[in-house]
């Protein structure tokens, strides 16, 4: 990104020293137990997604460091099932999955509802939320109630919005780039990203 010095003079590049660590020790046992297909493994532990939870948890401890890795590495396990076309001909499961993994965050983070019953997804659907257990509790056990609330609303609306990018070509016309953005960055995570910076960097550990 050109020019980030400038936007940010005050930032200092840097990444936490126990990184390798946290990958060996955490990040990729966690995959390897939650990633059955050995393909999906491999492509997951090669891209090295913690690295920007590194970068963000420079000086924070080696916990709060696995805890983000493992959130930021979460949106490519989920979102993969919709990419690669798990539900493209199946809508009715595809609503059920949503509706589910709604009520499996609220449960998590706010002990809103009962914990989901999962045990009619298969395995890779349901690994795509229970690797998510340990990040939660983490999460609710660290953060102020407000800020577990922004996460929860952030999360539901890139639950909602996943897999419905191009409904807004139902009509046959090309959007506007304002809209397009939108539903973009509502699909891509931006903004459940945006919303575990205070964990990140205000909150003690």
């Amino acid at each position: 990104m050109p020019n980030l010095s400038i936007l940010f003079p005050g930032w200092k590049c840097q990444i936490h020293k126990e990184y390798e660590r946290a990958r060996d020790e955490s990040l990729n046992p966690w995959l390897q137990h939650w990633i059955e297909d050995e393909a999906t493994y491999q492509k997951l532990q090669a891209a090295e997604f913690g690295i920007f939870a590194a970068i963000l948890c420079a000086e924070f401890t080696f916990e709060k460091l696995c805890t983000v890795a493992k959130y930021f590495t979460w949106f490519f396990i989920w979102d993969d099932i919709f990419d690669c076309g798990y539900f493209e001909h199946d809508e009715i499961g595809l609503a059920a999955y949503r509706e589910t993994s709604a009520a499996y965050f609220k449960s998590v983070l706010r002990g809103q509802g009962e914990y989901p019953d999962l045990s009619g997804w298969n395995n890779e659907l349901r690994n795509a939320l229970q690797c998510w257990d340990e990040v939660g509790v983490h999460i609710r056990r660290t953060c102020a109630e407000g800020t577990c609330e922004v996460i929860l609303n952030r999360l539901l609306s890139y639950v909602e919005s996943v897999n419905r990018v191009d409904t807004i070509y139902d009509d046959g016309r090309i959007p506007s780039i304002e809209a397009y953005w939108e539903r973009r960055e509502l699909t891509a995570g931006v903004y459940p990203v945006v919303a575990i910076i205070p964990y990140d960097t205000v909150l003690s550990p």
